[in-house]
């Protein structure tokens, strides 16, 4: 992930907040295609990476 992708045509990363090895947590803006919330709002992200994390 990185600054500017655009995640499942809903949200647009902004700026990535933190990152450890479960996940990353990024501002984002809501885009056009986000039905949730107006476009333009902006939003927190958590991405999280399950193949790192023990147990699952």
């Amino acid at each position: 992930m990185k600054l500017g992708d655009v995640i499942g045509d809903a949200y647009v990363l902004a700026e990535r907040l933190g990152r450890n090895p479960f996940g990353q947590t990024w501002a984002a803006v809501a885009g056009d295609g986000c039905v949730r919330v107006a476009p333009g709002t902006a939003l927190v992200l958590k991405a999280i990476a399950l193949v790192e994390a023990p147990g699952w």
